[in-house]
């Protein structure tokens, strides 16, 4: 472009940059990179402007850039300078990065929701397992850990019952310690998610009442006191750590704190 040119063009289209090089334009059956449309019409330099855009069947998809030009006499066209999209464009690749947004995350979201559901379906196997090798605390932990753990409800239709039927083997067990602690670990569930096993709290006093240790006993109402639920039973709470404490001193003279 000879300097006179330039300097016309530069005065006419200040928003115009020269070229650092050709764009890339290549089209098979209209499917490809190509320049389209024309806008911006200047007859005094008999100029416009055409856009470069990813086309599909020639529609253009996504305006690339955009382009001053000017016919040449042979045929073709001369690329004078670089101009910034219209504001169309501008906005339609706006929509079109949203939207990409927007499915994408949407997408990954449903991935991801299918592996959590894959993996709690794999933790709720291993809790079958291991509640068949007689293994039940291990088991209900990860049945609790599904529960409080906003599961799906596919998941929670196997976990709730199983974990119901896994507290009662503990139970009946008889053994202080993994009763005391399944009951811990009931009483620890949001909400009201321990009512999946019910009468929670009459069976929580019932063994307090009976185990071989008084201090056992304090220590699992202890843990169920301060939870809101059992706010209706604190009567029946306090009195029976009341006995248990009275019982505990007796069998352990200046133990209690």
């Amino acid at each position: 472009m000879n300097e006179a040119l330039h300097d016309l063009l530069s005065r006419r289209f200040p928003e115009m940059r020269l070229l650092s090089g050709q764009p890339p334009v290549f089209s098979w059956r209209g499917t490809g990179i190509d320049l389209c449309g024309a806008r911006d019409h200047d007859a005094k330099t008999g100029t416009y402007v055409k856009t470069l855009a990813l086309c599909f069947a020639w529609i253009p998809i996504i305006p690339l850039g955009a382009y001053r030009v000017a016919k040449s006499e042979v045929g073709g066209l001369y690329l004078l300078g670089k101009v910034p999209l219209s504001h169309f464009a501008k906005t339609w690749n706006t929509v079109l990065v949203c939207s990409a947004l927007y499915f994408g995350a949407g997408s990954l979201w449903s991935a991801l929701e299918r592996d959590a559901a894959l993996t709690q379906a794999e933790r709720l196997r291993e809790a079958a397992e291991l509640r068949a090798e007689g293994r039940g605390f291990e088991a209900l932990q990860i049945y609790a850990d599904l529960i409080g753990g906003n599961a799906p409800p596919e998941i929670l239709a196997e976990a709730e019952p199983a974990l119901a039927a896994t507290f009662r083997e503990i139970l009946g067990t008889g053994r202080d310690a993994p009763v005391a602690a399944a009951f811990s670990t009931l009483a620890a569930l949001p909400g009201d998610a321990a009512d999946v096993v019910p009468d929670f709290f009459g069976l929580a006093v019932a063994f307090a009442r009976e185990a071989r240790a008084p201090g056992d006993g304090v220590r699992l109402l202890d843990s169920i006191a301060g939870e809101a639920r059992f706010k209706d039973q604190i009567d029946a709470l306090v009195a029976a750590r009341r006995d248990l404490l009275e019982a505990w001193v007796e069998a352990e003279p200046g133990e209690p704190g």
